[in-house]
């Protein structure tokens, strides 16, 4: 019995690892426009029909992953369930049926990778990176049509704030979203020897966003492509945009309309990270000292998740303190590169940890971790094909 489900998972869920990685992305992307037309026209939030698709897909991937009988990462998850637990249950009002959802909404994203390496052909995944595509210019175009035409649809904030994120719901998924979108053609264009005419689209799109994240990650990327010139005025462009950037910087912390009045009432970091650092001091902070004892410091524990500073690598600590937050860092990035570390990963990677840092949820938005598989597999490809 055991051999026949090995042999049907190795014939037809191998070989179809692409559409269902596909199906997931569509029904994923389908999720975040139809929240984001359903708040900004309706006033509400489905979280029914987000909580059913999420776990439709979460049930599918535990069964996939006791079916293949991998035991070790079978433990491993076992390993940081128990950590959750331990937290939980050293609190007075530790469980919750929104703690245990916050709690697969972070397995989400390893149950997902565990998938992908376990499923993955060399021709698997060419189907699914053709639609991340499409979604990325899709979404792109309609960043543009909504600042040619002010579209309120497609803007980031719900205020006078300036941005534009087309059809995703968050603004920080956005920022995910184009971070990798970005380098993704970077690593297309380290391939096929030059840039073309979509890597320009999603880059005007990037622009139009209004995250400051993502026009960190802008700068980044342009001191990147000062490094890759052939040029001998490489450390000319370099100062040049190092003082256009202080000068940005200057105008957007103590000039502008919106963050200049934070600044001034509230000091620069509460501009910079729009007042997560506040969020943690008067809102975390205070649970963890009058909560927590010792042994939430070491697995952590909550019982009201919006209490998080909604600042990443921080909200991983509150979920699962010291020990759980490096045993789960560890296995994230441990399934997740399997791939050959080089200077445009290894900028990617930096990028995204700092921009997980300053901003929120990254683990917890299940669609981040399929973009994630996207940009992996195009690095994959690249490696083969060279």
């Amino acid at each position: 019995m055991s051999h026949n489900v090995s042999l049907f998972i190795d014939k037809h869920i191998s070989k179809n690892s692409d559409y269902i990685l596909s199906l997931i992305l569509i029904l994923f992307f389908f999720v975040e426009f139809y929240s984001k037309i359903c708040e900004i026209q309706f006033n509400f939030y489905p979280f029914q029909l987000s909580r059913i698709i999420k776990g439709i897909i979460t049930v599918f991937l535990l069964v996939m992953l006791f079916l293949s009988k991998n035991y070790k990462q079978i433990l491993i998850l076992g390993l940081i369930t128990s950590v959750f637990c331990i937290g939980q249950f050293s609190l007075d009002e530790g469980y919750s049926s929104d703690a245990i959802m916050v709690f697969f909404r972070y397995l989400f994203p390893l149950l997902l990778f565990l998938f992908y390496n376990s499923f993955r052909t060399s021709k698997s995944t060419s189907y699914f990176t053709k639609i991340f595509e499409f979604i990325v210019l899709l979404n792109s175009a309609l960043i543009i049509i909504g600042l040619l035409f002010n579209i309120k649809l497609f803007e980031t904030y719900n205020f006078s704030r300036f941005g534009y994120n087309g059809l995703i719901y968050a603004s920080a998924t956005s920022s995910y979203l184009y971070l990798i979108a970005l380098f993704y053609f970077v690593v297309k264009w380290h391939t096929q020897n030059r840039l073309d005419l979509k890597f320009f689209i999603i880059l005007i799109a990037a622009c139009l966003i209004g995250t400051k994240s993502i026009y960190i990650t802008l700068i980044m990327f342009l001191f990147y492509f000062i490094f890759k010139l052939k040029t001998k005025y490489k450390m000319l462009l370099s100062a040049l945009l190092a003082l256009i950037t202080a000068f940005s910087a200057y105008f957007l912390i103590f000039e502008s309309e919106t963050f200049s009045k934070i600044t001034s009432k509230n000091g620069i970091l509460t501009a910079i990270l729009s007042y997560r650092n506040e969020i943690f001091t008067n809102n975390m902070l205070p649970f963890i000292s009058n909560e927590w004892n010792f042994v939430n410091y070491l697995f952590g524990g909550f019982s009201d998740f919006e209490l998080r500073s909604q600042m990443g690598l921080i909200d991983l600590y509150f979920v699962f303190g010291g020990i759980g937050c490096i045993l789960y860092l560890w296995y994230y990035f441990k399934l997740y590169i399997t791939f050959k570390l080089t200077i445009v990963t290894r900028l990617f990677l930096i990028i995204l940890i700092f921009m997980i840092f300053i901003s929120g949820n990254f683990f917890l938005y299940s669609i981040t971790s399929l973009f994630l598989i996207a940009y992996k597999e195009n690095v994959l490809s690249a490696i083969v094909k060279k």
